[in-house]
This record gives C-alpha cells, structure tokens and sequence, in this order.
C-alpha cells in the first residue's frame, strides 16, 4: 500500500491530540515537525501492518 496523503482518520487524531495538548497547557501544542513525523509514523505502522497481514494470509498462516 503507497499512501501518497494522510489518511483522514489520522491527521484527525493528530489535531485531537494537539487540541488536548493545548488545553492543558496553552503554547505547548504540536509543531508542524512533530504533526509531520507523527503523520509519518503512524500511516508506515498501519500501511506495515495492513502488509504484515497480507503476509500472513499468502503464507497459509
């Protein structure tokens, strides 16, 4: 699976978690850095997961 933008579901989190950060402490929100690594981290863990179990199947597993 190639994703070449965010997955909704995940900028989506990301913005709740920078909100809830802010809330709790205004000016400690999440830097556009920190939003695009996360981005990055959690679309590689589903797009290996989503092949890890790909795996799987093709295995007979």
């Amino acid at each position: 699976m190639i994703l070449t933008k965010p997955v909704p579901f995940i900028k989506q989190y990301i913005e709740d978690l920078n909100n809830t950060l802010e809330q709790y402490q205004p000016g400690a929100g999440l830097t556009l850095t920190q939003k695009a690594w996360l981005v990055f981290c959690l679309s590689g863990i589903l797009a290996l997961g989503s092949h890890h179990r790909l795996s799987l199947l093709g295995m007979g597993i």
